[in-house]
This record gives structure tokens, sequence and C-alpha cells, in this order.
């Protein structure tokens, strides 16, 4: 069984040793698949328990990772065995979940905002509640829930008996050619 705790020292050591200055040209021109794999999170207070293979950060919470900044009250990190038996490197995130005045900043100009979102590992996808909104510049879709899938680079929007999808779009562009929206 993996200790957690040591799960969470190499993580910060990593985290340590890329923020220090580094000589080596090689280190300092890291791939773009690489900084897409890394996730920082910074937080006010941190929990980890080794029994249930799970990390709390509350208060203040951001985390980042390639194209998407999470802001939250509290994130939960669930830590699964990836199978590949490298020791304490052998977990992986199987599901994070982000609660409290979420905020989603993605890199294409998009900001959504509820109460909780979901980060599904195996699925590269997000399923976001609690009254999701998402906005780009004065643009808005509202509905009952949203799931960004990563992998596909789609989103969709659901809307329930109670609560349709609304949508209200200001800046649609024909300069962008035949069925873009911008």
């Amino acid at each position: 069984m993996i200790n957690i705790s040591k799960y969470v020292a190499l993580i910060l050591i990593f985290l340590i040793a890329n923020l220090l200055p580094q000589t080596s040209n090689a280190k300092e021109r890291k791939s773009k698949a690489e900084e897409q794999e890394n996730m920082v999170i910074n937080a006010d207070f941190l929990e980890a328990d080794n029994v249930n293979k799970q990390i709390r950060f509350k208060g203040n919470v951001v985390a980042t990772k390639g194209e998407l900044k999470i802001s939250c009250d509290e994130l939960y990190l669930y830590l699964g065995q990836d199978g590949k038996g490298r020791g304490a490197n052998d977990l992986k995130v199987e599901k994070i979940v982000a609660e409290g005045q979420v905020v989603i900043k993605r890199d294409t100009g998009e900001v959504i905002r509820a109460e909780k979102a979901v980060y599904l590992g195996p699925e590269e996808k997000i399923e976001i509640t609690g009254s999701p909104k998402m906005e780009r510049g004065a643009d808005t879709i509202v509905g009952e829930k949203i799931l960004l899938d990563l992998s596909k680079k789609k989103v969709f929007v659901y809307g329930s008996d109670t609560k349709k999808v609304t949508a209200t779009v200001y800046s649609i562009s024909v300069s962008d050619g035949p069925g873009k929206v911008r």
C-alpha cells in the first residue's frame, strides 16, 4: 500500500525543483505536452488521507493544468493505482471534485461559474452542476449541467424539464467564415 504522505512529499519536491532557477537549456525548454500533464494546486490548507487515498485542499484554492484554471473553496483529489508498479509513483488522479464558488477559466476565453465541478480523469471530462453559467465576452449559456469533453474539445449543455438551456449570443461574426460563430 502506498503512503499518500510520500506521494504528497514527492509532489512538493517536484514543484520546488521546477520552481528553482535551472541552469540547463534542456530543463528550461519544457515541451508543451509536459506542461499540459502537470497540475499545480495552491490553497490555504492541505490534508492528506492515507486510508482513503484522498487529498483535500481548502481555502482560496487555485488549480492549473494546461489550458484550465479552476478556482474554488475546496478541492478533493481522489487517487487510484495506475497499475504500472512504480512504487510511490503508482498513484494517479482518478477524480477531482471542486466545490463552492467554482470558476473555470479556459485559454479559449470561456469562463464557467457554478457550485460544483467533477473531473473524471480516465474519461477526460468535467461535469459542472449547481447553476452553471458559461460566459465568453457578453455571450452566455445557462443550463442544468455543463459537460466539458476535454479529449474531443467539445462542450455540452443540458437542460431539464424545469430549466431549459438558454443561450444569449451577441457576437456572431460572418467574417470568421460560414458556420463559424465567434
